[in-house]
């Protein structure tokens, strides 16, 4: 099923734990894909089958395609499949592979063990959570707990959102646009809107709680001034029309989604000061948003369980498990209001630490574009945090979150200005955004973290300053060192390598490369085998294109295809896929990182791009050799069915300079960077141009970028190729490369490397 499925293009959940995955989270999370439906609202029901290590097999039943056990599982080697009874072809029962698994003796548990009575049922769990009082996410006691921060490593943020919050009280509270989906100022300026109005009334509330008990008559005055802010803005939202604005579209439920978190978040901090009958307002207010999220994420068909990957439903099924818990058991006119009662609690509560998070694996890579695993940090954190708290269950314990410090690390060491590239909302140069360092640093604390947030530490010069105020309180440990030897890190899960010289040097050189079981679905694009190039802060070799907004003119004509890539095209600027029976986005055009080795000296690593293309090419395999410092090898082994011109692409900001024919080498200079890049073996390219135009412009002012190609006049049916990357130009002896039928031998001082068609490749110290 999941590789039929991913043939036609569809993003379906994916089995986890993978094959032989080491677990290092206990109990661990279970998920699968779910059967499609012949009718709206249909039931299934599921057999989870585990074989333990004792060789006995457990089944547990489930009406989702995930699972959360509630008890700790003993170390050693484990099986699990999945029965899905009469939902095979023709009715008969769906029986699942066996897949093996095993959890460490050191894996972190879930759930605390005073805990475990706790949550032993959805029902238990819901009881819990429904006595305790409000306010719920930051209760009286933990923002006690908090209080020392405030005063001493955070206090220039809690100033400054002192300060903001009486500028903010002669700013009245926001109307929402207005309604018009063909106009820019309802998919625009709506979200911007709520954004705004959620950030003030979570500041608002600090305010409030903190100084209303002051005895200083000025902190007395700003605490009321805060609390008639907080009330009237988070009233003036709940008056918005829940029929203009219902969530159903795509240009709106991301707004209807942070609009709930909002009114959850003044509903909550405000709860002990409210009347009998606003309570009730706004709890039915909340609940009818909850309800219309609920419809956009899961709906009749179960919308995000079928297809994860969509990027907006999986952040909104995350907004709906947490304003769950937060209002689980909250009654309207004197019974528990239905949508917060606990059935709605079972449904979703325990789906966010089991389900979720479909864009990477368990190693903690993000395979949704680099940009976007920023961005998912400012969406997921503010339910991260609330789910915590609330339901005594912490979700970064989770070993998708642990692991994700060594991508955050990888993929863009801290310090400089290097970047994670790849697909939607990447920036190709600039400085790093500093304040998500103290964020991890307090909630996934340990050496990486702590090293971040030791290169960039707390500050108040950033938005969303409240969730650096209401960090968890720990105080990150100051360190000189992320605590990791490697320079390279492959996370297959996502088909990403990241190659660094230094991770803790600003002007270190890093090569970025991809291939990718994600395709060019969602925020992703058509660059399987492609790479990024950068030393000293500067981008040598980048991905080009802007991301104006999703699925844009330009995006679709140029920023996704594969030609704006450092990658492979043919006859004219073919590639990739990026459609697939009529859908925006192709699940189908994958990549595989097939092979890969580190020895401390080099990186080899390869990628197997076939599947991304369509016919006639056979074969599209490249190889990545990163020789630290300043070499970089890549070799192409590519095949078609019928011959075809292949071609070479290469992007830059500068324009590069070009000394002699497609034969000679081309040299890239930004500002105290530079490259030269040169082919040196293999079948030889002839043609060598370079333009400085995009086929459709961006909707937003840019700056010219620079995109080469290197072909060949006639078509062959196969091509095999050797270029060097010489990052700074420092080579005055060239490699030494010897061919002999398919192989092609490169030898750099001791080191030798051979390619062959269709082969992994072979080295030697």
């Amino acid at each position: 099923m999941v590789e039929s499925e991913r043939l036609r293009g569809v993003a379906i959940a994916q089995p986890r734990p993978v094959i032989r995955e080491t677990v290092t989270q206990n109990p661990p999370s279970f998920a699968w894909p779910l059967h499609k439906f012949t009718q709206p609202n249909q039931a299934v029901r599921y057999s989870l089958q585990i074989r333990f290590p004792d060789g006995s097999v457990q089944s547990f039943w489930s009406d989702y395609n995930w699972y959360l056990p509630r008890t700790k599982f003993p170390a050693g080697n484990y099986a699990w499949r999945v029965v899905a009874p009469k939902l095979g072809a023709k009715g008969v029962d769906d029986i699942g592979m066996w897949r093996p698994f095993t959890i460490t003796d050191d894996a972190k548990p879930l759930f605390d063990d005073a805990k475990l009575a706790v949550v032993a049922t959805d029902q238990s769990w819901f009881n819990a959570v429904s006595s305790m009082a409000h306010p719920r996410i930051i209760s009286d006691t933990y923002l006690q707990s908090l209080r020392p921060q405030f005063l001493n490593q955070r206090l220039a943020v809690w100033n400054e959102i002192k300060r903001k919050v009486a500028l903010q009280a002669s700013d009245p509270a926001k109307a929402p646009p207005q309604a018009d989906m063909s106009n820019a100022n309802w998919v625009i300026q709506l979200p911007q809107t709520v954004n705004t109005e959620q950030d003030r009334i979570e500041m608002a509330a600090m305010v409030w709680r903190m100084q209303k008990n002051s005895s200083v008559p000025a902190e007395q005055a700003a605490a009321a001034t805060a609390l008639n802010d907080l009330k009237a803005r988070t009233f003036n939202l709940a008056s918005w029309s829940t029929e203009d604005l219902d969530g159903q579209g795509s240009g709106d439920d991301s707004a209807v989604r942070n609009l709930l978190w909002a009114l959850v978040l003044g509903y909550d901090n405000l709860y002990p000061d409210l009347t009998s009958s606003e309570r009730d307002y706004l709890i039915n207010v909340i609940a009818t948003r909850a309800s219309q999220l609920e419809n956009r994420v899961i709906g009749p068909n179960r919308s995000v369980e079928h297809y994860p990957l969509d990027s907006s439903a999986a952040v909104g099924a995350y907004a709906l498990s947490a304003a769950t818990a937060v209002m689980a058991g909250d009654m309207s006119g004197g019974v528990i209001h239905p949508q917060f009662d606990a059935g709605k609690f079972a449904r979703y509560v325990p789906m966010a630490y089991s389900f979720l998070h479909a864009s990477g694996g368990d190693d903690g890579g993000f395979g949704n574009g680099g940009g976007y695993g920023l961005f998912d940090l400012n969406n997921m954190y503010p339910y991260y945090d609330a789910l915590g708290t609330v339901t005594g269950v912490d979700p970064y314990r989770l070993q998708k979150l642990r692991n994700s410090m060594e991508y955050q690390l990888f993929s863009r060491p801290a310090g400089g200005a290097s970047q994670a590239p790849f697909g939607d909302g990447t920036t190709v140069e600039g400085p790093q955004v500093p304040y998500y360092a103290y964020w991890w640093a307090t909630r996934l604390p340990g050496q990486i973290s702590n090293w971040m947030a030791t290169v960039y530490p707390v500050a108040a010069t950033h938005s969303r300053l409240a969730r650096t105020l209401l960090s968890p309180p720990v105080v990150p440990v100051p360190a000189s060192t992320p605590g990791v030897t490697e320079l390279s890190k492959l996370f297959k899960n996502t088909g990403t390598v990241y190659m660094h010289s230094s991770l803790t040097d600003p002007q270190r050189a890093s090569v970025h490369f991809k291939s990718s079981p994600f395709g060019s679905y969602n925020h992703s694009h058509a660059d399987q085998n492609s790479f990024v190039v950068s030393d000293q802060g500067k981008a040598l070799l980048i991905d080009s294109g802007y991301y104006d907004y999703f699925l844009s003119p330009h995006s679709k004509g140029w920023y996704r295809q594969t030609k704006a890539h450092n990658a492979i095209t043919y006859n004219g600027g073919q590639g990739q896929r990026i459609t697939i029976n009529g859908l925006s986005s192709d699940y189908s055009a994958a990549g595989a990182i097939v092979g890969y080795a580190d020895t401390g000296e080099f990186t080899i690593s390869t990628g197997d791009a076939t599947p991304a293309y369509d016919a006639p090419i056979t074969r599209a395999r490249r190889t990545i050799v990163y020789l630290r410092k300043n070499l970089v090898l890549v070799h192409d082994d590519l095949a078609a069915s019928t011959p075809v011109r292949w071609e070479w692409n290469f992007h830059t900001l500068t324009n590069p300079q070009l000394t002699g024919d497609a034969s000679g080498t081309v040299k890239v200079v930004n500002g105290a960077a530079s490259a030269c890049i040169k082919q040196i073996g293999g079948d030889r390219f002839t043609t060598l141009g370079v333009n400085a135009n995009f086929p459709v412009d961006p909707a937003m002012s840019f700056t010219q970028q620079y995109h080469g190609t290197w072909s060949i006049p006639s078509p062959t049916a196969q091509w095999q190729s050797v270029m060097l990357v010489d990052i700074g130009c420092k080579e005055t002896t060239e490699p030494t490369v010897a061919t002999s039928g398919d192989n092609i031998t490169v030898a750099i001082g001791s080191k030798q490397f051979r390619f062959t068609r269709n082969a992994l490749p072979a080295y030697a110290n």
